[in-house]
C-alpha cells in the first residue's frame, strides 16, 4: 500500500471534518456587513452614503437621517464614521438601547473590547429593553469574555460512520507490473469495500499576551482515529500538534496582515504499529484586503521519518525531508456563499529516489450557508463542494516495479458535505466524495467512492 494514499486519505478526513465541525461562528455572524456588490451597487451605495453623509451634515439633530447614514456607513466599511455617528445620536438621546448596541458590535469587530462591553452593558439597563435587544447583547458580551481571557480553548468533536469502495487503497484492476513484468494480483490484494467508525477531537488554544498589540500564542492539536470493520490493517491513529507566535504585520501600513512562526510534529499508527512521525517548523501569513476577501500563505518544512514493521521491512527507504508552499484565498461573494482557492506544491526527498517525488495540485470550494427549509430547524444550514486536481511525478524509476518507467499520478478529489444544526453547538453532518487517480503503472490506478454520516459537537 502507498504510504502518500493512507496519509492523502487522513489529511482529505481532517479537512472535511474541521470545516464543517467548527462551523461559522454565531456571533461573528451578527455584525457582518453586506459583502459581495456588484460595481453598480457599489457605484449606487457609496452615492447614497455622500447624499445621508450631507444629511447629517445640514441637520445633525435628526436622528432619523444619522442612523441612516451609520447604516450606510457600515455597509461601506467606514466603521469609524458610524460609530461617530452612533454616539452622536447618544447626545441627543441617551436611552436608546439599540444604538448602543450597534455601537457594542461596531467596537467588536474593532476589537475594542473593553468600549464594546460598556456599551452593551448600558444597552441592557432598566424594564423596558426589547427582547431581542437582551438576546443579542448577552451573546456578544459571553464572546467578549472568551476573547478578554488570557487563556482560550475551543474545539469540537466529530464522530460517525464511513462507507469506502477502496478501503484499502489498492488498485482497481488485477494487472499490475513487477521487475518489468506484467503479472496478476490476486482478488483480495485489490480494492476491498469496507466501513469503519471515525472520530476526530480538533482543539485550539491560545494564550494572550496581554500587550497593546493584542498578540497571542497559538496551539492548535487534532487526534483522529478509524476502526475498519473487515480491512483492519488499515485502523488509523493520528495525532499532529502545532504552535508558534501570532502578531501584527507591519501594523502601520497592513493593518489587518498578521504573521505566524511555529513548530509542529505528527504521528501516524497503521496497523496496530508505528509507521511515521514528522518534526518540523513553518511560517503562515494571512492578510483581510478587503472585508470580503482573506489571504493565507504557508511554508512548511518537515522532516518525516519511518518505522519498519513486520508487514513493511523496508520502511524507512521512505525517510524524506519535506518542503511544502500552500496559498489559500477565500473571497465572500454574499454574507452566506464563500469561494475559496488553494494552491500548493509540494517537494519530499526521500532516502531511496524512486520515493522522492514532486506534488502539485489546486482545490476549488463553494460554501453556502441558508435558512433551514420549511423551518425544520431554528440554526443555519451549510453545503460544501470541493473539488481538487493534483499531479505527482516521481524522481526515478522503481525497479522492483518496472525500472524503465518512472511513474507519474493524476489525481481527482470531489467532496459533498451537509450540516444540519441541532442545537447552538450540535449538529448532523453528512459526506459523500469520490477519489479517482490515473497513473502510468497499473499498480496505482485506483478510485474510491465514499459516504460518512456523523455528528459534530463544538465549544
Amino acid at each position: 500500500m502507498s504510504c502518500g494514499k493512507i496519509v492523502a486519505r487522513v489529511a482529505a478526513s481532517l479537512c472535511v471534518a474541521l470545516v464543517v465541525a467548527l462551523g461559522p461562528a454565531p456571533v461573528a455572524a451578527q455584525y457582518q456587513p453586506r459583502q459581495g456588490f456588484s460595481d453598480e451597487e457599489r457605484s449606487a451605495l457609496e452615492k447614497e452614503y455622500e447624499a445621508a453623509f450631507q444629511a447629517v451634515f445640514k441637520d445633525p439633530g435628526n436622528l432619523d437621517k444619522t442612523f441612516r447614514y451609520a447604516e450606510l456607513a457600515v455597509a461601506v466599511g467606514d466603521l469609524e464614521g458610524a460609530i461617530s455617528a452612533l454616539e452622536r445620536m447618544l447626545i441627543y438621546n441617551p436611552k436608546l438601547p439599540r444604538v448602543r448596541l450597534e455601537l457594542g458590535s461596531l467596537y467588536f469587530r474593532l476589537e475594542s473590547y473593553a468600549i464594546a462591553k460598556s456599551y452593551l452593558t448600558r444597552a441592557i439597563e432598566g424594564e423596558d429593553v426589547p427582547p431581542e435587544v437582551r438576546d443579542r447583547v448577552t451573546a456578544f458580551l459571553e464572546e467578549i469574555e472568551k476573547r478578554a481571557a488570557i487563556h482560550r480553548l475551543s474545539g469540537s468533536i466529530y464522530a460517525g460512520v464511513r462507507f469506502q469502495t477502496n478501503a484499502n487503497a489498492g488498485p482497481t484492476g488485477r494487472a499490475v507490473r513487477a521487475l518489468g513484468q506484467d503479472f496478476e494480483l490476486d482478488e483480495e490484494f485489490t480494492q476491498q469495500p469496507d466501513y469503519n467508525a471515525f472520530a476526530l477531537v480538533s482543539l485550539k488554544y491560545a494564550y494572550d499576551l496581554q500587550n497593546q498589540a493584542s498578540d497571542y500564542i497559538e496551539t492548535n492539536a487534532n487526534f483522529f482515529a478509524s476502526r475498519q470493520f473487515k480491512q483492519t490493517q488499515v485502523d488509523l491513529l493520528l495525532g499532529e500538534i502545532n504552535s508558534g507566535y501570532r502578531a501584527k504585520l507591519l501594523p502601520e501600513t497592513l493593518a489587518n496582515a498578521t504573521w505566524r512562526p511555529y513548530v509542529l510534529a505528527d504521528a501516524v499508527r497503521l496497523d496496530r504499529a508505528l509507521f511515521f512521525y514528522t518534526y518540523g517548523g513553518g511560517l503562515n501569513f494571512t492578510n483581510q484586503f478587503k472585508p470580503n476577501l482573506l489571504a493565507d500563505l504557508t511554508a512548511e518544512a518537515r522532516l518525516r521519518r519511518y518505522n519498519d514493521t513486520n508487514s513493511q521491512p523496508n520502511n524507512t527507504d521512505r525517510n524524506a525531508d519535506e518542503y511544502q508552499v500552500r496559498l489559500e484565498l477565500a473571497y465572500k461573494v454574499t454574507p452566506d456563499v464563500e469561494l475559496r482557492v488553494t494552491g500548493f506544491g509540494v517537494d519530499e526527498n526521500a532516502k531511496k529516489g524512486f520515493n522522492s517525488n514532486r506534488e502539485y495540485g489546486v482545490r476549488l470550494g463553494y460554501t453556502q450557508v441558508f435558512d433551514a427549509p420549511f423551518g425544520i430547524t431554528s440554526g443555519r444550514w451549510i453545503v460544501a463542494l470541493s473539488a481538487a486536481r493534483i499531479l505527482t511525478d516521481h524522481r526515478t524509476p522503481n525497479s522492483s516495479i518496472d525500472p524503465l518507467v518512472t511513474r507519474e499520478d493524476k489525481e481527482w478529489r470531489f467532496n459533498a458535505l451537509a450540516s444540519i444544526p441541532i442545537t447552538e453547538t450540535w449538529a448532523i453532518v453528512a459526506t459523500v466524495g469520490r477519489t479517482d487517480t490515473s497513473s502510468n503503472l497499473p499498480n496505482f490506478v485506483r478510485d474510491n467512492d465514499f459516504a460518512s454520516l456523523g455528528a459534530s459537537w463544538r465549544f
